[in-house]
């Protein structure tokens, strides 16, 4: 449940991320790009393109953070959780057990 939620975590956030790629490959392209160079150039617009790309890169990597951060807490507690029940499980008596098939403990006593 935990993976499951923590992919789903990851696709919203690629998917609202997309305008920002999108941005900075067209500045990558215009920084970069024979074609755009001599506008670039003529009109001086290094520096605010430079500027653009870094605030826009600056802000994913900000998301992108927030989201590792958030899918470490999810699945640390979906390991907990899992945990727990587990150590629930295996510590309730074989009688009081609400599962058809025995338990390995109750086969290993007889």
């Amino acid at each position: 449940m935990a993976a499951s939620r923590s992919a789903r975590m990851r696709y919203t956030t690629e998917y609202a991320l997309i305008p920002a790629r999108r941005r900075k490959w067209i500045i990558g392209k215009l920084l970069a790009g024979r074609v755009a160079a001599a506008e670039v150039r003529a009109f001086t617009m290094r520096g605010f393109l430079l500027c653009v790309h870094d605030a826009v890169a600056t802000a994913e990597q900000d998301v992108r953070l927030a989201l590792a951060r958030r899918q470490t807490i999810t699945r640390l507690v979906g390991e907990a959780l899992g945990g727990v029940a587990s150590v629930r499980r295996w510590s309730t008596p074989p009688s009081v057990s609400c599962s058809r098939w025995p338990s390995p403990v109750a086969a290993q006593v007889k």
